[in-house]
Order: structure tokens, then sequence, then C-alpha cells
């Protein structure tokens, strides 16, 4: 049953990451609220593969071990870039925690939370590139309704750890963004109310379903090329 869970759990963060490229399709309010839930998935599948982080940081300096350092850059920058995007996204929230920047500091925070935004895009179809079979057998076994297999013990103090290295990361990120927005030169403002809620900006619009459309293909097309071209495997 445990295996049919995290079967379900990573395909619904994988939706949500799209859908929330495409805010127009859910509203501002909404948006804010997936992308916190999407936290909680994010914190799950990384204490679930901690193991795996460990195992490879460790491997990282080996000699000869080229795969294990391209897959480890790769899981690396999808991490710094959901970071980077979730704690812009704070900065600018105008429904969940409103931080009630002002225009300035609103387009600054906002230029982040848009670059970062398509990093984790074209990182994450990488990932799904390197994890593909993977994906495919752990779909399989769901399809097929067959058991998990045994998960690896996990004591309580190494949960703790996990949790204490992803939260001293996620705290270092973020006093690096908090010092690069302070240093980013400000932007002439055009539109003095950009960092208020607009009356646009609430209710869902079928406006958000080409982006989200698109934002599929980015992932789907950087699937392919991680597979395909650049022949990404687990190490």
């Amino acid at each position: 049953m445990r295996s049919r869970a995290w079967v379900v759990l990573d395909c619904s963060m994988l939706l949500v990451v799209v859908v929330l490229q495409a805010w127009r399709l859910t509203g501002v309010g909404l948006h804010e609220w997936l992308a916190i839930a999407l936290i909680g998935g994010l914190l799950a599948h990384l204490v679930l593969h901690w193991p795996w982080v460990e195992s490879r940081s460790r491997r990282i300096l080996a000699p000869r071990n080229g795969r294990a350092r391209v897959n480890y850059a790769l899981n690396f920058t999808l991490f710094l870039g959901m970071t980077a995007a979730m704690l812009s996204g704070f900065m600018i929230s105008k429904v969940a925690f409103p931080a009630h920047p002002t225009p300035v500091e609103f387009l600054k925070w906002h230029g982040v939370h848009e670059f970062s935004s398509r990093v984790v895009l074209v990182c994450l179809g990488l990932h799904l590139g390197l994890n593909w079979d993977l994906m495919l057998a752990a779909i399989k076994n769901f399809l097929r309704r067959r058991g998990a297999r045994p998960a690896s013990q996990r004591t309580p103090l190494h949960l703790v750890s996990a949790v204490v290295m992803i939260v001293a990361a996620v705290t270092i990120v973020g006093t690096g963004l908090w010092g690069m927005e302070r240093w980013m030169p400000g932007e002439i403002l055009r539109r003095p109310d950009i960092a208020r809620l607009r009356r646009d900006e609430i209710a869902p619009s079928t406006r958000g379903i080409p982006a989200f459309v698109m934002q599929g293909v980015l992932v789907a097309a950087s699937t392919v090329v991680g597979r395909r071209v650049l022949r990404l495997r687990l190490d």
C-alpha cells in the first residue's frame, strides 16, 4: 500500500507543478494554497529518498563517477529551483500570507519567482527522464495492485537528520535570495498597483489553459531530451 501512496503523491505533485505555472487557470488564491500543499509533498518526497541523497553525497567526489555527479547536480538544481520559487512566492503572496511588499520589491521577487519556476519546469522534465524506468515500474505495480517492497528501516534519528538538513539548506538558499534581492536594481514602475490583488486575478479563468498546455509540453520535451538525447539514467 505504501508504494501505491507514493505513486499517487508523485503523480499529483507533477500535475500541481504544471498547474502552478498557469496561475490564471486557478486564480491567485488557489495558486498560493496549492503551492503550500506542494511543500508538504516535497518534504515527504525528500525524506523518502533521503538514503539516496546521503549515499550519493558520499560518492560525489569518487573517481570515475561522472554519471553520479550529473545525476546529483540535476537533482540539486531542481531542489534549488523549487526552494527559490517557493520562497519568492511567499514574498509576493497576496492571499495566503500577504507580505505587502512595495511595488519595487514585488517586481524584484516576481522576477526571481518567474525565473526559478522556468528552471523547475526544465529540471523536472530532466528528472522524469532520469527516473523513467523506476517510474514506469512503480506505475505498473500500482496498476497490477502488487504489494510494496519492504521499505528500508528508518530510525527517528534518521528522519530528524533529514529534516534538519533540509531546513538548513532552505535557510541558506533563502539568505542568498534575500541578499540577491537587496542588490538587484529597481525596475521602472509602469503599474503602481501591481503588488495589490486585482479583481481579474481572483477567479479561475480559461485564459490559463494555453499556458497550462505550453508548460506541459515543455516538461514533456525536457523529458524526451533527457531520456533520448542526454541519455540520463539513474546511476
